[in-house]
């Protein structure tokens, strides 16, 4: 079971980079905001469709056939995704590049030195392009973004992972097939909105400002949660924050990335990033567990009922959001006067 969920996991980042790249590659920067918003629209949406199957068409979710129905299912949806994305997803040559190569091939009968001359000079212009990983390592600002991102996206995955436990802790699980949904559906419909938003004010609204402010409502969803989960009301409001804060942060996140260092290294400088974030994330979830443990009455217990059972470990998570805010707004401080378009204020 261990090695499903981690070939599994896997194969969703794997899907998740790819698609990515390939489409921030293949658009226009001034559409950038619009092509991570959808793609993580689309990616945020699926596990409401999912969760749907899983309670309201496959059957009983405490069962051992409906997990194992489910299962299945992913398994047969990420093959499906995967050839698909092989089959349609290449990179596009640039306007400039096809107008080169027609160039290139009008003036097939000049010398050879002047062809060998325009081919150097496109091989070095595209060798020029991007930041080698040894200026990127030594680039402070890229550790500001990375920790602001892996804090963030902590706060996020710990929520949503937890979710159920935190519903069940304070009597609501005849809820979760609804709550469930919150996330997937806030976070889709935010992530479309803030792409188009981020583009059309990006001269004018600097995207790590959106970023920090995904933060910010990170921060609020955990301190709903630490001081009044006890209510139901409260954790729907808490969970649609966490929707909210998803859907800034990963939409807004890679595309501060790839203007702050170099999209032509998107991948790289994006999976370190997700990769830090996701050893942050497991610690934090470490940590809720063993909270949540200690917090049982008799140590016997499968599960544990009340607010102290997940007080603490929302706390810590909470903590993380505040570093995130904080981190967030010593890199805005910093990059205050970047420009979009690579230029700086003068």
């Amino acid at each position: 079971m261990a090695i499903y969920f981690f070939l599994s996991g896997l194969g969703s980042v794997f899907t998740y980079m790819v698609a990515l790249n390939t489409n921030v590659i293949n658009f226009d920067e001034k559409h950038r905001g619009k092509i991570v918003g959808l793609l993580n629209a689309c990616f945020a949406g699926s596990p409401s469709i999912f969760a749907v199957i899983y309670y309201h068409v496959i059957g009983n979710p405490s069962s051992s056939e409906s997990f194992t129905t489910i299962m299945l299912l992913f398994a047969i949806a990420f093959g499906v995704t995967d050839i698909i994305c092989m089959i349609f997803l290449r990179i596009y040559p640039k306007p400039l590049e096809l107008s080169e190569h027609r160039e290139m091939k009008t003036n097939i009968s000049v010398e050879d030195s002047q062809s060998k001359t325009c081919c150097d000079n496109m091989k070095n212009r595209r060798n020029n392009e991007g930041t080698p990983l040894r200026d990127l390592l030594r680039n402070v600002d890229y550790y500001i973004f990375t920790l602001t991102f892996t804090f963030s996206s902590t706060v996020g995955l710990v929520y949503v992972v937890t979710l159920t436990q935190t519903t069940d802790a304070m009597n609501f699980s005849s809820h979760d097939p609804d709550v469930v949904l919150i996330v997937p559906i806030t976070n889709a419909l935010i992530s479309v909105s803030i792409g188009i938003f981020s583009d059309y004010f990006r001269e004018r609204f600097p995207r790590l400002a959106i970023l920090i402010a995904g933060c910010v409502v990170f921060t609020v969803c955990q301190l709903i949660i630490v001081l009044l989960a006890d209510g139901y009301a409260w954790i729907v409001l808490a969970t649609v924050f966490c929707g909210i804060g998803i859907g800034l942060v990963w939409s807004i996140a890679p595309t501060v990335m790839s203007e702050y260092f170099s999209v032509e290294n998107l991948g790289r400088n994006w999976g370190l990033a997700m990769f830090f974030g996701s050893l942050v994330g497991l610690g934090a979830q470490e940590s809720f567990g063993a909270f949540y443990d200690a917090a049982k009455k008799d140590p016997g217990d499968l599960n544990c009922y009340g607010i102290e059972c997940i007080r603490r470990g929302h706390a810590v998570v909470l903590a993380s959001g505040i570093a995130s805010i904080i981190l967030g707004v010593i890199l805005l401080i910093k990059r205050r006067n970047f420009r979009p378009n690579g230029f700086e204020r003068f």
